[in-house]
C-alpha cells in the first residue's frame, strides 16, 4: 500500500510541475508550461541542427530519428529555457503514466519518436488552457479555477475504482460548466468529455 501512496504522491507532484510555468509577461500560468516546452523542444531537438561549421540541417522525417542521433539530454540542453528545466522533473514527466518495465532511468539515452507522442499525449489531456472569452479573469478567479480542476486519468489503475470515476466525474462537470460559460464547445473540450467517458465505460 505504501508504494502506491508514494507513486501517487509523485504522481501529484509531477503534474504539478509540468503544468506550471514561471510566471512572465504578464501571462497567465496555464498558458504556458513547462510539458509544452518540452514538447516543442523535443520537436526542435528532431528537426533541426547545427553542424560544426554552424550550417543548419533539417529533418523532416517522423519515422526515422535523425542522423545526428540527439539524447532526451540534448534536448535540455540545446532549449531556451535549460537554466529553468528541472532534469529530474522532466525525467518523472517523460515517465508519468508508463508502467514500471517501459520508465526509463536516465536522460542520457536517444530521442525516440515514442517520447514525442508520449509527452504530446500528455499535454493534450493534463494540461489546461484559458479561453480568450476569459482574459478578463482576475489572478484570484484563475488560482480559483485551478483549486477546483482535478485530473481524472492521472492516478494508478491500482487505486480504487471508485475514487478514480469520482474524480472522471468531478472533471467532467467542470468542463460542463466551462461550456456553459462560453456557449462553445471547444475541440480539446470535446477530446476531454470522449476520455472520461472512455475511463467511465472501462
Amino acid at each position: 500500500m505504501a508504494s502506491i501512496i508514494d507513486g501517487y504522491e509523485q504522481a501529484m507532484k509531477t503534474r504539478g510541475w509540468f503544468t506550471s510555468f514561471p510566471e512572465s509577461d504578464d501571462r497567465p500560468i496555464p498558458i504556458r508550461t513547462f510539458i509544452n516546452h518540452i514538447h516543442y523542444d523535443m520537436l526542435q531537438a528532431w528537426t533541426f541542427h547545427r553542424s560544426d561549421n554552424g550550417d543548419r540541417i533539417d529533418w523532416f522525417d517522423h519515422i526515422n530519428p535523425p542522423p545526428w542521433k540527439p539524447t532526451l539530454q540534448d534536448v535540455i540542453q540545446e532549449s531556451d529555457i535549460k537554466d529553468l528545466y528541472d532534469e529530474e522533473q522532466v525525467l518523472h514527466t517523460i515517465n508519468y503514466r508508463k508502467s514500471s518495465k517501459d520508465k526509463i532511468t536516465s536522460l542520457n539515452i536517444l530521442l525516440s519518436r515514442d517520447h514525442i507522442n508520449h509527452i504530446k499525449s500528455i499535454a493534450d489531456n493534463e494540461c489546461i488552457f484559458l479561453r480568450e472569452s476569459e482574459d478578463s479573469l482576475t489572478d484570484d478567479d484563475i488560482v480559483n479555477r485551478l483549486a477546483q480542476w482535478r485530473p481524472g486519468t492521472f492516478a494508478p489503475n491500482s487505486l480504487p475504482d471508485i475514487s478514480n470515476k469520482k474524480k472522471l466525474c468531478h472533471q467532467g462537470i467542470n468542463i460542463l460548466d466551462r461550456m456553459m460559460e462560453t456557449q462553445s464547445l471547444q475541440e480539446e473540450d470535446y477530446k476531454e468529455m470522449c476520455n472520461i467517458f472512455r475511463e467511465l465505460h472501462t
